[in-house]
């Protein structure tokens, strides 16, 4: 990880956290007075995508103008390509234990799996690729910039300690 030299760096890094924490509470609150609206469902959530990749350019402006270093701070490390062939390959097989272990139990405790809100958004994505990929795309992009690019470096620099940084992160 880049240092973070000065006083006044330290500063701009506790501004961006709370910043950060600052947007994502107000996003949480807007959402459901959007939801509220008229609006079709589909509207609704692509509106409520692009307040999040608004929220993450607002991070990305903060960066450059306040903090004036790097969104992500960290150093990049090059394995070989052995190694992404294997955490592959690792997590696909802990996902599919996963989910394979958390069927048999929620059949075996006698679950339900229907879902009113579950086929409501399966109906919303069947009939809509393009929502389906941009919902996607956000999801997997913006988490991560927001939470393990900008947030989490910048707490296990404050904490010293990368496991509360991964926890207040999670």
């Amino acid at each position: 990880m880049n240092q973070i030299n000065n006083k006044n760096q330290r500063q701009n890094v506790i501004i961006g956290v709370l910043f950060t924490f600052c947007i994502l509470s107000v996003y949480l609150f807007i959402f459901p007075l959007i939801n509220a609206t008229s609006l079709s469902k589909e509207n609704i959530f692509i509106i409520s995508r692009l307040l999040i990749w608004c929220c993450t350019l607002l991070i990305y402006i903060y960066v450059l103008l306040i903090e004036k270093q790097k969104l992500l701070l960290w150093t990049e490390v090059n394995y070989p390509i052995l190694f992404y062939i294997k955490s592959y390959l690792g997590i696909s097989i802990l996902l599919l234990i996963g989910v394979f272990v958390i069927g048999i139990l929620t059949k075996l405790c006698g679950f339900e799996m229907k879902s009113s809100k579950i086929s409501e958004v399966v109906a919303l994505f069947k009939d809509n690729l393009p929502l389906l990929i941009f919902t996607c795309l956000t999801a997997g992009f913006t988490e991560e910039i927001i939470f393990r690019g900008y947030l989490l470096p910048r707490l296990e620099y404050l904490f010293k300690n990368s496991t509360i940084a991964i926890l207040i992160s999670s």
